[in-house]
């Protein structure tokens, strides 16, 4: 449960490096959930669904993945595949608000992108903590790359026109935050967090616009999506290497490997074991596609060896503390994290 503090407290905004604890105690540990009660709130942004997180200073309830969509067909659809999906994979219980007035302040914003044929709410659980910690987070639903896509048979390919496409999404909900007109106010700090095709696409931003980007599961610089070049990339990294993930495979490990080291700004590379490429999504095993996280499996190793994912609803909280760490304390605050639960971090040589 979020925290219950006072209204005079929680009226507190948030500006500069980071976020605010809202109290006048010790150093805040951004890996617990923030003082701020969380909401969620859907705008259009040049025809196409963005989801906005954001405090709020009206008291916790409880809703459903499902009600996390913008119409009434996908959240049928996707309350369907959450009651099909195996038991503890996919979240399916938040507390906090739906479309609920934001709290008055000015805040720092993350926008996100999420996965290839996923959904603007994959990453409900990372938003969330950071709305708690006094971020607005703002997820482009990819129109064309979506899930809700994918199963009607239209979906978009994994190319780089579906890239270009994207970037123009994540723009265009950036620019709509910074101008006001997405009902909540952001100060001048931004921040990026991408999963997968995300991280690509955060990439592509993150090169002309040197803010904290936080890369999960895929490198940004990547051959079979041309476009980034992590030598470019001279803002604060951080970079989540998920090791069973047989989705991009060791090969594509090896490239966030790579990425890492020739990133030219400060730069972290955190790595996780027994975790698939789902595992830090909101709705790892929603689909066949997304199973990897849930479960058990075959090492992608060739080994032959079983294993069992990482309870999914575990390694959502340890990365959503993660990325509010690299956020809002800076990369080199997450060194303290080595050897947190399973994670272990590494700093460029």
């Amino acid at each position: 449960m979020l925290r219950l503090l006072p209204l005079l407290l929680l009226m507190a905004a948030c500006s500069g490096k980071g976020a605010d604890s809202g109290t006048d105690g010790p150093p805040p540990d951004f890996r617990e959930k923030g003082p701020h009660h969380t909401t969620f709130n859907w705008k259009t942004v040049n025809d196409f669904p963005v989801l906005v997180w954001s405090p709020t200073a009206l008291g916790d309830g409880e809703y459903r993945l499902s009600t996390v969509t913008s119409s009434d067909a996908r959240a049928t659809i996707l309350d369907e595949l959450v009651r099909a999906a195996p038991e503890d994979c996919p979240e399916d219980s938040y507390v906090g608000r739906d479309k609920a007035e934001p709290l008055s302040g000015t805040w720092p914003l993350v926008a996100m992108s999420h996965c290839h044929e996923c959904t603007a709410n994959s990453l409900a659980t990372i938003a969330q903590h950071l709305a708690s910690w006094g971020y607005v987070v703002v997820a482009p639903s990819h129109e064309g790359n979506t899930l809700y896509d994918a199963l009607d048979g239209t979906g978009m390919g994994l190319d780089t026109d579906t890239l270009a496409m994207r970037v123009d999404q994540l723009d265009a909900a950036i620019e709509a935050a910074q101008n006001g007109d997405l009902g909540v106010n952001v100060n001048d700090e931004l921040s990026l967090v991408g999963h997968s095709f995300g991280a690509v696409t955060v990439g592509m931003r993150a090169q002309r616009d040197p803010v904290p980007t936080v890369f999960l599961a895929a490198p940004a610089d990547n051959p079979l999506l041309p476009g980034v070049d992590a030598a470019n990339l001279t803002g604060e990294t951080t970079w989540v290497l998920l090791e069973e993930d047989n989705s991009i495979s060791e090969v594509g490990n090896t490239l966030i490997e790579s990425n890492f080291a020739e990133a030219s700004g400060p730069s972290r590379l955190a790595r996780l074991p027994n975790a698939g490429h789902w595992s830090v999504s909101d709705i790892v095993g929603l689909t066949e596609a997304t199973m990897p996280g849930c479960g058990d499996d075959t090492r992608q190793d060739g080994s032959g060896e079983i294993f069992t994912y990482l309870p999914p609803s575990r390694v959502r909280q340890y990365t959503a503390g993660l990325v509010t760490v690299a956020l809002a304390d800076g990369v080199e605050k997450l060194d303290a994290l080595d050897g947190w639960e399973w994670f272990t971090v590494e700093a460029q040589p």
